[in-house]
């Protein structure tokens, strides 16, 4: 896409915006739906439409619809209601094996035939089969002879149905015409057909009930640390992408993301290396499935998870489940996992809790559990209103999982969807991840730079703090029973509230594994090496031994302090803002008053000047616009030091949308001012230690790197 292209298609947002804007409101004079009072019907929701129960019809246009999010109802507009749709009846020839291959073929009719790249389409009508080749009428009267492996899945059916000839089972295609370019090998396997609405609706939100027994490690996983040449990359832009790990089985298979497409034009599919960990060696390495990328491997090493990647045609829709026979991956299944309706999700998650079932996660969190015992059945499925980008973790045996909603963590018996308890929270953060420590008596929770660790004995908090600087968007794992180790190196001790090592060569594609972290580490000439570490080394555990945990707390509750305001805002505003400040320091224990030399400082103050161009819907000509950002700060300050800060900053957004009568630089200058509410929403931290400079975290290489 060029520049052209990219800023046309910003002005049709806009437009579009504006006039869906516009005809809300006829809209609203739709007429009412077919449906009664006790009818199962679909309704609007975002993007998506959900099944719901009719309750009563309300003033005007509105339905009252009980779903799985709304469970009293939800007085709907009835433009956002619909019947369930019907499924439709099988077709004539499928039930009638006298038809002739006349009657099979005007069965089908004038439709649209497409290409298995989706890249070209034609409409026509079936005139006839020639050997492997269906022969295409078009609407001027002119035929087309197309190989039938040349089309798309689903009009191959249609063809087989209506008696022509069986694409070859291999999968093996030729050229598109005119492109010059090879289309995607696909896996040899058609479509398992589910339905979701089998799946048993699961409310993971708060419960009293509590049942969650400690699922200990049954034993070390005996996971080596050491270091496995991979050898050098084989493309220009093939990186390492994942990193799966069979730790019973000793095996790991190191995904790379394939580079640049071959000369012949087709795009190469992922490249795997699979490696032995006992015996530190490459055990043989091949190109995946074009199109395909491979999530997660079974614990016996003997089934593999892959999703159909974002930029083939399924556009991450479908998985598939393959078998894999020595290094040979053959599919066995291949389903739609959030096809319902007319509306399909991606699959953003997927991962196996035993060789017969497995979790999938939808791009909007859906959590669903599929049984592979009889082909592939969903069992439970929750709503869509745990957090975007929520993460699974599995105690040690897999007995339970934990995941966060917008009330806290539910931990789930992961083979029947029961709900074994709920931790209640609130302020989780962007994208919460969970762990569980091996003897399954604590459960970490981070989200941005928040650390919470729950006694799950008790029931009870035993940990809360921030650590500044550190990535925990990626999660974390606990590499000893007081430390956890993150994604990208940093280890926490828990006790002590602290970054106490970082270690070096962390690259992206890491896997942490309950006492170890495996990382692809790429030393440029000397090739990319996959390394295996066992944390924390002796070092840190005698670092973490010097220091004393309540020696390094600057602030801790029991202390004074003061709060202050300096920002200008409405009275309300100011006042909203003290009793939010003052609710979450009294509740992390701290004695608020009129002066002290710690203060806790909320202000909203000048950023810096920004630019920003943009086009106006019909117009090809961009403008540039000024913009000042404003910063929002809330501080710790003792003795006139900060000793810890949250700032956050605004900035003018890529697509902007004014409104009636307002100009763009109203309209950026709106969307650049800080509401002072915000303030009040920021976790402030209970304790806080002092930097520890050279007296507490070290640096250094990881283990083995």
């Amino acid at each position: 896409m060029n520049w052209a292209q990219y800023f046309l298609r910003i002005a049709l947002t806009i437009a579009l915006a504006v006039f869906a804007a516009s005809s809300r409101a006829a809209d609203t004079d739709k007429a009412m739906p077919k449906v009664k009072v006790g009818d199962t019907v679909e309704v609007k929701d975002g993007d998506n439409w959900v099944r719901g129960t009719v309750l009563e019809f309300s003033i005007g246009d509105r339905i009252k619809v009980k779903t799985d999010k709304f469970t009293g109802g939800w007085p709907y507009r009835a433009d956002e209601v619909r019947p369930l749709a019907k499924k439709k009846p099988p077709a004539d020839d499928d039930t009638n094996p006298f038809a002739t291959p006349e009657e099979k073929t005007e069965k089908v009719g004038k439709r649209t035939w497409s290409d298995r790249s989706g890249k070209f389409k034609i409409e026509a009508t079936i005139a006839r089969f020639d050997s492997d080749k269906v022969v295409l009428k078009r609407t001027d009267g002119k035929e087309v002879s197309v190989p039938v492996e040349r089309l798309s899945p689903e009009d191959q059916k249609i063809i087989v149905k209506a008696g022509g000839p069986t694409p070859a089972a291999d999968g093996k295609e030729s050229e598109d015409a005119g492109s010059g370019d090879k289309a995607a090998p696909k896996p040899a396997i058609e479509l398992t057909e589910t339905d979701l609405s089998e799946a048993t609706p699961l409310d993971v939100s708060h419960t009293d009930n509590w049942t969650y027994k400690p699922d200990v490690a049954s034993k070390e996983l005996g996971l080596r640390a050491g270091r496995l040449a991979l050898g050098q990359r084989l493309a220009f832009g093939e990186r390492a992408e994942d990193l799966l790990i069979s730790p019973s089985k000793q095996t790991a298979f190191v995904v790379f993301k394939p580079g640049d497409k071959r000369k012949d034009g087709t795009q190469p599919g992922p490249r795997i290396v699979a490696c032995d960990l006992a015996k530190r060696k490459v055990l043989a390495a091949g190109e995946f499935h074009s199109g395909q990328q491979p999530l997660d491997l079974s614990e016996d090493g003997t089934l593999l998870l892959a999703r159909a990647s974002r930029d083939s045609p399924e556009k991450g829709t479908v998985l598939t489940l393959y078998a894999l026979d020595g290094f040979e991956a053959k599919p066995k299944l291949a389903w739609k996992p959030y096809a319902e309706g007319r509306e399909t999700r991606e699959v953003s998650w997927a991962g196996f809790i035993d060789s017969k079932h497995v979790l999938t996660m939808s791009d909007r969190s859906s959590l669903v559990m599929w049984d592979l015992t009889a082909g592939v059945k969903p069992v439970y499925r929750t709503g869509s209103d745990v957090f975007g980008g929520a993460s699974i973790a599995f105690s040690p045996n897999k007995k339970y999982l934990a995941m966060c909603d917008r009330t806290g963590a539910a931990i789930l018996e992961p083979l029947t969807g029961a709900v074994a308890g709920h931790l209640s929270m609130s302020d989780l953060g962007f994208r919460p991840k969970a762990a569980f420590r091996d003897d399954g008596r604590k459960l970490a929770i981070v989200g941005g730079s928040r650390v919470r660790v729950w006694d799950l004995d008790r029931r009870q908090i035993d940990r809360d703090f921030s650590v500044d600087r550190v990535r925990l968007d990626s999660g974390v794992s606990w590499a000893d029973d007081d430390r956890l180790i993150s994604s990208h190196g940093d280890l926490i001790d828990v006790e002590r509230r602290i970054v106490l090592w970082k270690y070096q060569g962390v690259s992206d594609t890491t896997k942490l594994i309950r006492e170890s972290l495996w990382t692809v580490s790429d030393n440029g000439r000397d090739g990319q090496t996959l390394i295996g570490a066992r944390l924390p080394h002796e070092a840190a555990r005698s670092r973490a031994n010097s220091i004393k945990p309540n020696d390094i707390l600057v602030i801790k509750p029991g202390m004074d302090v003061s709060l202050e305001m300096q920002f200008v805002g409405t009275p309300q505003d100011q006042e909203t803002v003290h009793q939010a400040l003052l609710k979450r320091l009294t509740d992390n224990g701290m004695k608020v008053v009129p002066q002290s030399n710690l203060k806790l400082v909320a202000q909203i103050k000048p950023g810096k000047a920004m630019t920003i161009a943009y086009r106006t819907f019909g117009s090809r000509n961009e403008s540039q616009y000024s913009a000042m950002s404003q910063v929002m700060e809330l501080s710790y300050v003792l003795n006139g030091q900060p000793v810890w800060t949250h700032k956050g900053e605004t900035s003018p957004p890529h697509i902007l949308h004014t409104k009636k009568g307002q100009t763009i630089d109203q309209a950026l200058a709106d969307h650049m001012r800080v509401d002072p509410k915000g303030l009040g929403s920021i976790y402030v931290p209970s304790h806080i230690t002092r930097p520890l400079g050279d007296e507490g975290s070290r640096t250094s290489p990881l283990p083995g790197a």
